[in-house]
């Protein structure tokens, strides 16, 4: 998008900080969960189950997406599922064609 390949820090942030914090804060978020007050009024019920779907709505269609491509992809073997689920398209003939993804090598993780 920006016309060069971001710097080390922040392909690290990318893939490994930022979904390991949005991980622990949802984890959090339900663990430690109390009903929303305000002050001695006590909010019904359905208005927290809205509030849960909408917070809820952007966090579980990636997830549904890569299940949902893992049922439909015309590959052989879960290996090869996965690995077309989880690259992008442009890469879905190399899969398919050699069974294998660069995305299940360490080169994938190499930040140099």
């Amino acid at each position: 998008m920006i016309g060069s390949r971001p710097g080390l820090w922040w392909r690290f942030l990318w893939k490994f900080i930022s979904p390991t914090f949005l991980f622990v804060i949802v984890i959090c978020s339900i663990v430690y969960y109390e009903p929303i007050t305000l002050e001695d009024y006590d909010y019904p019920k359905w208005a927290d189950a809205i509030g849960w779907c909408l917070a809820l709505s952007s966090m579980t269609l990636i997830p549904a997406f890569v299940i949902y491509s893992l049922f439909t992809a015309d590959a052989i073997t879960w290996r090869q599922r996965l690995a077309l689920a989880i690259s992008p398209r442009s890469e879905h003939a190399k899969i398919k064609s050699s069974g294998e993804a660069d995305r299940f090598k360490v080169k994938c993780f190499a930040f140099l």
